[in-house]
């Protein structure tokens, strides 16, 4: 009687309602590979052909600054093209934002103490920037199905024990002051703000629908169904107040602080701390912000919720939720049992720099340790501390001449190379992509005909040695290729070699374009380079800002993109210090209409 009774009345539960690079896999064709995870989308386009502009270096996020000059190692250019720097800043168009597939698990967890996951049935998310950001189109039907039944086991498993669910005392469940309690508590938490009369009105008639057709359960059941289908649940709105004499320049509303605080530093729902701070004024200046944001960094109580953003951004980063899917031919056994352990090895590695370690940059890029499971050491060639499963995971120490930080790991290795070949083009183009923020331009539409025959039988760096002495090829392949030859060492899923077929392996290559040029020897030698560069720093701040926006940089963001890029670089690559800034500057407590340009 209960699901008819359900389906009977689901219509009024749901009333609120080079990218072408060529392909060294396969040496004597001339077609075009796919790209690396996920490269950034807009900023950072080296100029037409891939020349280097004059003075030898492509600054930060691409764009020459005026006369081609060279900003020093370590500082950030300023903005090319200069917008009014004022406060309020000129800031870019804040996007009604879909939770993601990791929003909507760790939202239902908080929410409901819910850890199944549900998003596991859902389409995938939309990418922007590389990082999961459904900010593209409107749900599809399949989407709506998909959420309705999440919505539907959700609610179903809440109300199975309505004690635990209701803000209310045993005698009091049953009776409609205790339905009103939690329309109006559970709302607040699942809407991120208080209720509107409207609201209250409309979800106490659904309540009191369900309860004649059925019982206080079914009422009950109905509105969490209801709720966890709303737009006000499943998306970040942002409306805003008109700030006075700024066309088209919005201040966020306290509440609407609150979201972006929570889903940015911790992918997920406020805690009641940070909406009572909504509720008592206390967003309402930067120095506010900016004491919450500490707060949600660093108390005891937050550590799950910020774990699970440091991996969502991770992931991103790194493109580490395909390797499930990534696949390697029969000399690589193991590779189906070890990808799981990748992604997670990734995800706990960043979480070990940001929270136990310095937070820094170089750190990242140049450590000597990891977190992992043993079957994961036994590929790094070390023992791992005794654990009492092989799922476990551990920190331990790898060979410092082997490994450098996140650059080394079996999971990036695996997914930057083919089935049976390592990849420099699309390794040297993840780091021109994602820590420079440099995009090679496209292949010329008549690669496919104009790309040199090469020896299958060649070594690999001989045979981009013909691709890069091609016109056709060169533009793209110069930036990428010695850049890559560098991780020659790490063959497709990252074991480290010495020998590649009869020979020893050549993992010598240059870094170009850059603040930090030079000769390379092997990925450690890279590692430096980059982590002395300030404008890998200047890179991740907008990294970070792609993250936290769920969209790539406008011209309207130069003044943020700056201002944060030397924050960093004052800070020495701290990125906890850079969430902080972030967070509590006027690019993160203000939204431009997307309409009206500054």
């Amino acid at each position: 009687m209960q699901r008819f009774a359900i389906h009977l009345l689901f219509g009024i539960a749901t009333f609120t309602g080079c990218s072408g690079a060529i392909d060294e896999s396969n040496p004597g064709s001339s077609s075009v590979a796919t790209s690396p995870p996920k490269p950034s989308g807009s900023g950072g386009a080296i100029p037409p052909g891939g020349a280097i502009p004059p003075g030898g270096v492509i600054p930060p996020g691409g764009v020459i600054p005026p006369g081609g000059t060279i900003p020093p190692v370590g500082t950030v250019a300023p903005p090319a093209q200069p917008v009014n720097c004022a406060t309020p800043l000129d800031v870019g168009p804040g996007l009604i934002l879909r939770l993601t597939h990791a929003e909507y698990d760790n939202t239902v967890r908080d929410l409901l103490a819910d850890a199944t996951r549900p998003s596991r049935a859902f389409s995938a998310d939309a990418l922007i920037g590389g990082f999961a950001a459904n900010a593209v189109a409107a749900p599809s039907e399949q989407e709506l199905e998909q959420y309705r039944t999440a919505a539907e086991n959700l609610a179903d498993k809440a109300t199975a024990n309505l004690a635990t669910l209701l803000p209310c005392t045993a005698a009091e469940i049953g009776t409609d002051a205790c339905a009103d309690k939690f329309i109006r508590s559970f709302g607040r938490r699942a809407f991120r703000r208080t209720l509107t009369t409207d609201e209250l009105k409309a979800y106490t008639t659904l309540f009191q629908t369900g309860k004649a057709v059925q019982d206080f359960g079914l009422g009950i059941n109905l509105l969490v169904r209801a709720m966890l289908q709303s737009p006000s649940f499943l998306y970040r709105i942002e409306v805003g107040v008109p700030v006075s004499g700024r066309a088209g320049l919005l201040r966020l509303t306290p509440y609407e602080m609150t979201s972006r605080l929570s889903y940015v530093l911790w992918r997920s729902m406020p805690d009641e701390e940070l909406l009572v701070a909504a509720e008592t004024g206390k967003l309402d200046t930067a120095a506010g912000v900016e004491a919450q944001v500490r707060r949600m960094l660093t108390a005891p109580t937050a550590l799950v919720r910020v774990r699970g953003a440091l991996a969502s951004f991770a992931d991103g980063l790194m493109d580490l939720s395909s390797l499930p899917d990534v696949v390697k031919d029969a000399r690589f056994k193991t590779f189906p049992t070890l990808a799981g352990d990748m992604q997670r090895e990734g995800e706990a590695f960043f979480q070990e720099v940001m929270l136990n370690q310095d937070a820094r940059i170089a750190t990242a890029l140049t450590a000597t340790f990891t977190v992992a499971t043993a079957r994961l050491a036994t590929l790094y060639g070390v023992t791992a501390p005794a654990m009492a499963k092989p799922t476990d995971m551990a920190r331990f120490d790898l060979p410092a001449a082997e490994r450098s930080g996140l650059l080394t790991q079996a999971g990036l290795m695996s997914l930057l190379s083919h089935e049976g070949e390592s990849s420099p083009v699309h390794r040297g183009l993840w780091v021109r992509s994602m820590l420079l923020c440099q995009t090679p331009p496209p292949p010329p539409a008549d690669v496919a005909n104009t790309a040199p025959k090469v020896d299958p039988t060649l070594a690999i760096k001989q045979r981009l040695a013909m691709h890069r002495a091609s016109p056709s090829c060169a533009g793209c392949h110069n930036l990428m290729d010695p850049i890559g030859f560098a991780f020659e060492n790490y063959d497709p899923i990252g074991a480290y070699r010495t020998v590649l077929g009869k020979d020893p392996v050549d993992a010598t290559g240059d870094l170009t374009g850059t603040d930090a040029d030079g000769a390379l020897n092997g990925v450690r030698s890279l590692a430096d380079r980059l982590a002395r560069s300030g404008q890998v720093q200047e890179c991740m701040s907008r990294q970070w800002m792609r993250f936290a926006f769920g969209r790539t940089e406008e011209v309207a963001d130069q003044c943020t993109t700056a201002a944060l890029g030397s924050r960093l670089v004052a800070s020495k690559g701290d990125m906890k210090d850079l969430l902080v800034a972030l967070a509590s500057h006027d690019a993160f407590r203000y939204r431009r209409t997307p309409e009206v340009t500054p």
